[in-house]
């Protein structure tokens, strides 16, 4: 399962695109597929839900496919049917803005192409009484849970540029810290430079003045 760039599914993003930036008018596509050999299998989402975690049972969530149906009304399906790949777009919803990040999360059902009405053969804008029938329903699909992700609202993301642009409070106090200790070195090596000067001057005015002295004795 993946997130796509446009409803061309020609590109996924990378791991460096990642927190993928969105605003409340964009469109989320993604993908999840099986991938066999075995052309009786086919796949489907019995539940998608965002968390603002990578965990998919974390609360708050946003559930937008459950059991197989739409809950979102800007969902978008570009495939249908009993597929291997299947694609769909949800327009960008508030939750995102509530929460720094945002995962996907969808419990996604392998079934075989002849099994009656099992999940994969339903469709995605389910009336209620097909919801309750699937919910009893049990024909022994394989379940696979997949997460992808994170995405960010497209204000919070420059936020997040600014804090790793921006020196901490830390990095500042350290860097401060440092200059302090280092005119604190260099005053210290000042002082004792002038001190040795000094009392070498001393030194040098008591010899001469000895010097002086001897000089007047001798005169005399």
């Amino acid at each position: 399962m993946e997130f796509y760039k446009d409803s061309s599914y020609g590109q996924a993003y990378i791991d460096d695109d990642y927190p993928v930036s969105k605003s409340l008018s964009d469109q989320i596509y993604v993908q999840y597929s099986v991938d066999t050999g075995n052309s009786d299998i086919v796949i489907r989402a019995k539940t998608c839900l965002a968390t603002p975690t990578n965990k998919p049972y974390d609360r708050p969530q946003y559930v937008f496919i459950e059991d197989g149906c739409d809950k979102d009304p800007t969902m978008r399906h570009y495939t249908s049917g009993l597929q291997q790949v299947h694609r769909f777009s949800i327009q960008a919803f508030s939750f995102i803005i509530n929460h720094r990040y945002i995962y996907f999360h969808c419990d996604l059902v392998l079934c075989k192409k002849g099994t009656a009405n099992s999940i994969c053969t339903q469709s995605t804008s389910c009336p209620e009484r097909r919801r309750r029938d699937a919910r009893s329903a049990d024909d022994g699909s394989k379940f696979y849970q997949l997460s992808t992700g994170p995405l960010i609202y497209r204000g919070k993301r420059n936020e997040v540029n600014s804090e790793e642009n921006s020196p901490s409070l830390g990095i500042l106090l350290g860097s401060f810290s440092g200059v302090v200790i280092l005119a604190v070195v260099l005053i210290s090596i000042f002082l004792f430079i002038n001190m040795r000067r000094r009392r070498a001057f001393e030194n040098s005015s008591n010899i001469q003045v000895l010097s002086m002295e001897n000089v007047v004795e001798t005169k005399e």
